[in-house]
């Protein structure tokens, strides 16, 4: 079991590597604590920004459900996405929040 800053990193790993295999360069923010974890860029300059959550899921009537976790109003301005990422099978889900209500 990782604890809540090591899954953090572990995530932002994963991150890291899939904005590379998607032709991204990607940069870490240097603040522990802000609305953007990685900020990538690519060849042509279509920009990235993300927000690193590792997915977590919650038992409910016998259940397994995923707990999503909102944009802040920054983010939302900023027009930053959240990824997810679960740590246990390194698999990754970007929400497309321009599909969603802002």
């Amino acid at each position: 079991m990782h604890s809540k800053n090591s899954s953090g990193a572990i995530a932002e790993e994963h991150v890291m590597i899939w904005c590379m295999n998607k032709g991204y360069y990607p940069f870490r923010a240097i603040m522990p604590v802000g609305p953007i974890d990685i900020v990538a860029i690519n060849e042509v300059g279509d920009t990235m920004l993300l927000d690193v959550k590792c997915l977590n899921r919650r038992l409910l009537h016998g259940k397994l459900h995923t707990i999503s976790r909102p944009r802040s109003d920054l983010q939302k301005a900023l027009g930053v996405n959240i990824v997810y990422v679960d740590i246990q099978t390194g698999d990754i889900h970007l929400v497309d929040h321009h599909q969603k209500n802002r």
